[in-house]
């Protein structure tokens, strides 16, 4: 069910990406989702996540965002065997 509303959240993204004002508002609350699985290393939700940072950043990239770069490369130097091998 989770996989499915993160799903439903990156559908809302792609239909509010020329609403600059809502996406921001929507940017907060996706930051603190992505925060938590990363924090809680949910591998099973990582390219959920993933695609909720693609939507935020495909036109562009807030300060926030940016910060989640240096995040996401320390998440995958511990992460990224498991996800890769899991995702097969």
């Amino acid at each position: 069910m989770a996989m499915g509303i993160l799903h439903t959240i990156d559908i809302v993204l792609t239909v509010v990406e020329d609403y600059t004002e809502v996406k921001q508002q929507l940017e907060e609350i996706c930051l603190q989702i992505i925060g938590i699985v990363l924090q809680k290393h949910i591998i099973e939700f990582y390219e959920e996540i993933l695609s909720l940072a693609y939507s935020l950043t495909n036109q562009t990239i807030s300060s926030q965002m940016w910060q989640l770069l240096g995040i996401l490369f320390e998440v995958f130097q511990r992460d990224c065997y498991e996800y890769f091998t899991g995702s097969r």
